[in-house]
């Protein structure tokens, strides 16, 4: 009778080894987001598909880290289905480098641990606006492109050498804006190819770079391609209702234009300091023409800097914080500009301080 419970246990133990489980769930099991800006949030979607005959229940989804969250999309996953756990990595509570683990739990149909990692360069040199390559909503069959500028403050000598694109629909292009003093600027482009079929689509592109210690670098793409429009035949407009129409197109566009001043990061958290302490962050103060910054007013324990009366589409200003008495700190930067309508822009900064 023991041979005989003890053969029905090994069956059973070498069917459970034999089919997929969860470790065999996940498509990947680490992201590396390498060298990004100080203050930006970096998500990853980490996919699974469960490839084995049984129904596996997530049980709880955790964090090495408070500087990330993580979660996952549904809890069941039945014999084919997919689902995501999505990580969230807030570069804003931390500098340099940082690995974190993320801890996914399973119940049923027996318990099981899958550890995920996500790991990030934190850097206050680096400034990337707007920090993804997002396309929002694009028709099928239609092409179009976005770009960002990528700034680097520490290195007049660096020079990007390379782009590659995650999706073969996806074409990048960059070119030097500038080199001025040790701050080094490119534009970096991305074109959609008009077949790429309709649905939610996430890619990367990655540079490689020469000159100081950022070799390489990455942005995240986000598109919604929709399905294309019919096209209404039932009747024709008459040339002065299409100058109405174009009229309306060329108001709407000109109002979208006159709010383009913004900051990135759009707030600054100082974390905790000690009485004493001190801490820098950058900001970029970025509109779609050249303007100038006409102003900073003065805020208590923050000393502002940053290329007053130099025209140029995007300025950096650095605050650094002094802790000067123990307490909570909650303030506003004022940036006045020449930018047209929205000609200043407020900063909200945090920190608590500690005896």
């Amino acid at each position: 009778m023991l041979r005989y419970t003890l053969s029905i246990a090994t069956v059973l133990a070498l069917s459970y080894a034999a089919q997929a489980g969860p470790e065999d769930f996940f498509s990947e099991k680490e992201k590396d987001f390498g060298n990004v800006p100080h203050g930006s949030q970096q998500v990853h979607y980490f996919q699974i598909k469960n490839t084995s005959n049984e129904t596996w229940v997530i049980s709880s989804v955790g964090v090495s880290c408070g500087c990330t969250s993580a979660s996952a999309n549904t809890s069941t996953i039945k014999p084919g289905q997919t689902a995501v756990v999505t990580a969230v990595m807030n570069t804003r509570v931390f500098s340099g480098y940082r690995q974190v683990t993320v801890h996914v739990n399973f119940i049923s149909p027996q318990p099981a641990y899958v550890g995920l990692l996500v790991k990030a360069v934190s850097r206050d040199d680096l400034m990337i606006f707007p920090e993804t390559l997002n396309f929002g909503q694009v028709a099928h069959g239609t092409s179009k492109t976005v770009k960002t500028q990528v700034s680097l403050t520490t290195d007049p000598n660096w020079t990007i050498q390379s782009a590659t694109s995650g999706s073969t629909y996806i074409k990048p292009e960059f070119k030097l804006l500038r080199r001025e003093n040790n701050e080094v600027v490119y534009e970096i482009s991305a074109t959609v190819a008009d077949n790429l079929p309709a649905g939610k689509w996430f890619s990367e592109i990655n540079f490689s770079s020469a000159g100081s210690n950022l070799s390489k670098f990455r942005l995240p793409v986000n598109i919604e391609v929709t399905p294309s429009a019919s096209v209404d035949t039932t009747g024709l407009k008459s040339k002065e209702e299409k100058n109405k129409d174009e009229a309306k197109i060329t108001s709407t566009s000109n109002k979208v234009n006159l709010v383009s001043l913004a900051a990135s990061p759009s707030q600054v958290s100082f974390g905790e300091l000690k009485v004493g302490g001190t801490m820098e962050q950058k900001i970029l103060v970025q509109s779609e023409k050249p303007f100038k910054i006409t102003q900073i007013e003065k805020v208590d324990g923050v000393e502002v800097t940053g290329d007053l009366n130099q025209s140029k589409t995007i300025h950096i200003v650095t605050l650094k914080f002094t802790a000067e008495k123990s307490g909570e700190v909650a303030s506003k930067v004022n940036i006045k500009t020449d930018a047209g309508k929205d000609q200043s822009i407020q900063i909200p900064i945090k920190a608590v301080i500690k005896d």
